[in-house]
């Protein structure tokens, strides 16, 4: 497909350029979870046409500003939610950066890897919360998870089964070193996508301040059924 440079970045940006074509060919249901501004939505519209998104967003000073962005778009719907291993309500840690807020609170030592107070916990809320599962039950097939959730991808992998198992690709941020507590690290999350059946197709370059050690990728995650034509075909 030939893109124009800003859409190309974006395409890439969003990690979408590390999808198979099997994969973007048809897209039905898609879920962005931990939107933030909707910034991998937009790039998913840009390029492709899904069915269905997804937008999982909790962090109250981001919700109704993806409302207001989205409404007037079908085919989306903002969820005020935190993905997560159950239905219910959690405290939430709202960081001066909202993009790191998170169900888990940060370690104290890795606010030193990011820019000056960007790490710093502002205070609390109490947010709903919801299981994959729960979110995807109306779905037939889920095309892509997108799942960049603050070190809360544990709990919702360890939760799902049927949400799991109608989804054909996972775009998972990855840390090489723990961000919060109780969180996990590439190694771990690997085994259990694994586990889930789950085959990893792509690895994107890591991030790290300058001359600093690598914190983490995105891992592109393809059902082991699908890997198995890929390689043959």
């Amino acid at each position: 497909m030939a893109l124009h440079l800003t859409p190309y970045q974006a395409v890439c940006d969003s990690r979408l350029n590390l999808l198979p074509r099997e994969i973007t060919t048809r897209l039905r249901t898609c879920v962005d979870a931990g939107a933030h501004e909707g910034t991998w939505t937009r790039a998913l519209r840009m390029t492709f046409r899904p069915e269905l998104v997804l937008l999982v967003e909790c962090e109250p000073r981001l919700v109704q500003k993806l409302r207001d962005t989205f409404c007037q778009f079908g085919g989306i719907q903002v969820i005020d939610a935190a993905l997560s291993g159950e239905d219910g309500s959690a405290g939430f840690y709202q960081l001066r950066h909202p993009a790191g807020s998170s169900l888990l609170k940060p370690r104290d030592e890795i606010g030193k890897q990011f820019e000056r107070t960007s790490w710093d916990i502002l205070g609390r809320a109490q947010v709903k919360t919801i299981s994959y599962d729960r979110l995807v039950e109306s779905a037939e097939e889920v095309s892509i998870l997108k799942l960049d959730i603050q070190g809360a991808e544990t709990k919702v992998l360890k939760a799902s089964v049927s949400g799991l198992g109608k989804t054909k690709a996972v775009i998972m941020e990855v840390p090489f070193l723990s961000h919060y507590e109780d969180d996990s690290t590439f190694p771990q999350l690997h085994q259990l996508m694994k586990e889930r059946g789950f085959g990893l197709y792509r690895l994107s370059d890591t991030y790290q301040r300058a001359a600093g050690r690598a914190l983490f990728a995105d891992a592109v995650y393809i059902r082991e059924d699908i890997l198995e034509n890929l390689s043959s075909s």
